[in-house]
């Protein structure tokens, strides 16, 4: 019993990172192109970028990340983000889509540990990550580099979502899941449906045993 659980672990991680890299290989040709659209705004001519203030970033008007501070969304993390690609990069695009890549890359293996977990089938996550990270309504939010809000929150609320699963092996589990949702709020305000999603999540029984049967391959 514990072999076969060891080897299914090892076998779910393999998929996580085969599928991180099937991704970051399908979007690699972003690294090739500049800035468009709002990346022109919220990066090249954000001056408030181009230093590492963290402090600021959580309580100044610039941490809407637009120098006019119009856009009305509390978005610190992001704003960080871009702060810390301009310090490696400067205003290099290529390297702020190279961090979009790999966040999305991320997110993807994430997705596929998560539907492993609510399934138990390594098939199924693995199909489901593959949609995930090559399903059209994904290229908006990798393509441009200002939209790394999406990215971040969806990192951070798969992370809360996976951790919350965890809370009957480990009970600081609610802790760092807590701690996940909170920065998915300070990426993105979407994150905030989290948990009315872990709600129904519950209500569902979704990850029990004998759960999503009809989904196995």
């Amino acid at each position: 019993m514990i072999n076969r659980r060891t080897d299914t672990t090892h076998c779910i991680g393999f998929l996580g990172v085969l599928v991180a890299l099937l991704t970051a290989i399908g979007y690699a040709g972003l690294a090739r192109h500049g800035f468009v659209f709002d990346d022109h705004t919220l990066i090249a001519q954000n001056e408030f970028i181009r230093q590492l203030n963290v402090g600021a970033f959580f309580t100044a008007r610039h941490s809407y990340a637009d120098p006019e501070g119009q856009f009305g969304s509390y978005r610190p993390l992001r704003t960080l983000s871009f702060a810390v690609d301009y310090q490696l990069w400067g205003l290099d695009a290529a390297g702020f889509h190279l961090t979009n890549i790999a966040l999305h890359a991320l997110n993807a293996a994430l997705v596929c540990l998560l539907a492993h977990r609510l399934t138990g089938r390594p098939r199924v996550a693995a199909i489901a990550a593959l949609v995930f990270a090559f399903h059209p309504v994904q290229a908006e939010a990798v393509v441009r580099a200002s939209c790394r809000g999406e990215l971040l929150y969806s990192s951070f609320a798969l992370l809360a979502f996976g951790l919350f699963w965890r809370t009957h092996v480990l009970r600081s589990s609610y802790i760092l899941s807590l701690l996940c949702f909170c920065a998915a709020l300070f990426s993105k305000e979407f994150a905030v449906m989290l948990p009315v999603l872990l709600a129904a999540a519950i209500g569902l029984g979704l990850g029990r045993q004998g759960k999503w049967t009809t989904l196995r391959l």
